[in-house]
């Protein structure tokens, strides 16, 4: 399944404000082979607008290029992804145009050589929260979501494009009420292409708070169902393998009995499965992840928050089995660290995926980034620091080895200090250090 901007995603910035957000996106090839993509916007220096280089496994510069044009400064975002015949991944560039004359969002896409292939605008110059990912439509293609809250303001939209740039079809879902909308691609009938699944937040008129509407891809509406409970916000979804394609949906509880993080599963058909409290009222942060931590069967759920209030012990995480019976907690990190993150990946490609949880520390001994990754049972594998106490703005990303191994990508911005920008590191399943590098230039 291809994610979009779901909520809390590395790299992607949702932000519409005065000052232009300075966010960067870290990617790499599913292939094994390469290559990694560091995209952002210059902002100061010459202000060119969205630009990305490509990297090999060893951080040789490929290439570099700019997008777009230089009043794309919100919501810029980077892809890779195969959208065409050749074995080669394409880079999708989709942002939003805001100055000049203020069009709206739109996509780009260029070859593997750097070669521009396509430019489309989406939607209308009345749409903002835009975000742009390769899709499986059944044949490559781009999802593009976004809200429209100007002009008739009807709401949250997808479209579907094709793998040239053409549009496909355009859906308003939800209704106008609607904020803090999010979809993604997945596959919840296990034939070809994958359904468009929505979520949002119903904050005006019924006020009635989560829903989710799932779509075929050709645009068919397959169901609509509130969530939780009109007191949730921090919404976030996904699809597990639970004996049969489930969506996933989690948030915080912030209103009303304020009982913290949740989730809810739901079968294909939006049949309530289970519901389950997670942590405790005191965390924040909360991420989810449903990954196959054991190897074994049905992905289980993963729901991590740090605990920032009451005991404030730090970043902790739950992992829950399918049928919603907990697993173990884990305290990670330490109680110094903000900004965690929580993700899946199997670095030793034993089936089995690990928990990776990202972090700064900023008290205590203020050290900065580190990472911490642990197996499905909860066992502590390893702790690195990593790029040095000036960064910030960390992402993760993954990085399929030769081997079948998976690398851990460490992506973050150094803001003070040296203040030299965007860099990235790239360490082995052993916590071995493969790449360190700086990338673009420091006005982004």
């Amino acid at each position: 399944a291809y994610g979009v901007n779901g909520i809390r995603e590395s790299g992607f910035s949702n932000e519409v404000s005065v000052e232009i957000p300075r966010r960067f996106t870290f990617k790499a090839s599913s292939f094994g082979t390469g290559p990694i993509l560091a995209g952002g916007v210059e902002a100061g220096g010459l202000a060119r607008g969205p630009a990305f280089e490509l990297f090999d496994l060893t951080g040789a510069l490929l290439l570099a290029r700019f997008a777009l044009n230089p009043r794309f400064v919100s919501e810029v975002q980077f892809d890779l992804g195969n959208l065409d015949a050749d074995p080669l991944e394409e880079v999708l560039v989709g942002g939003r145009e805001i100055g000049g004359p203020a069009r709206g969002p739109a996509l780009q896409i260029f070859e593997p050589d750097g070669t521009l292939k396509a430019t489309t605008f989406a939607f209308n110059a009345d749409f903002s929260e835009a975000a742009f990912s390769v899709a499986d439509l059944g044949s490559p293609g781009i999802l593009v979501c976004g809200t429209e809250t100007g002009g008739l303001a009807r709401g949250p939209a997808f479209q579907l494009f094709d793998g040239e740039g053409a549009l496909l079809r355009t859906r308003f879902v939800l209704n106008a009420d609607f904020r803090e909308s999010a979809c993604l691609g997945a596959d919840l009938d296990g034939l070809a292409g994958d359904e468009i699944v929505f979520i949002g937040r119903e904050s005006g008129g019924l006020g009635r708070g989560p829903a989710v509407q799932v779509f075929g891809a050709d645009g068919t509406l397959w169901l609509t169902h509130f969530v939780l409970n009109r007191d949730f916000s921090e919404l976030q979804v996904s699809v597990a393998d639970a004996g049969g394609r489930t969506i996933v949906v989690a948030g915080r509880e912030t209103g009303g009995l304020a009982r913290g993080p949740a989730f809810q599963t739901f079968d294909s058909t939006g049949a309530l499965l289970q519901t389950h409290f997670a942590l405790n009222p005191d965390f924040s942060e909360v991420g989810m992840v449903a990954a196959n931590i054991d190897g074994v069967g049905n992905d289980e759920i993963v729901i991590g928050g740090r605990e920032s209030r009451g005991l404030a012990r730090g970043p902790a995480f739950q992992v829950f089995a399918a049928d919603g019976t907990l697993r173990h907690t884990r305290f990670t990190l330490n109680a110094h660290t903000v900004d965690a993150s929580f993700a899946a990946l199997d670095v030793d490609d034993d089936g089995a995926k690990e928990i990776l949880v990202l972090g700064r520390e900023t008290g205590g001994l203020a050290r900065g980034p580190l990472f911490q990754l642990f197996d499905g049972d909860g066992t502590l594998l390893l702790t690195r620091f990593v790029l040095n106490p000036d960064f910030t703005d960390l992402a993760f990303f993954r990085l399929p080895q030769p081997d079948g191994t998976t690398a851990i990508g460490i992506g973050g911005v150094e803001r003070q200090g040296l203040a030299r920008g965007a860099a990235i590191q790239i360490w082995d399943s052993t916590g071995n250090l493969l790449v360190s590098g700086f990338v673009l230039n420091p006005d982004f």
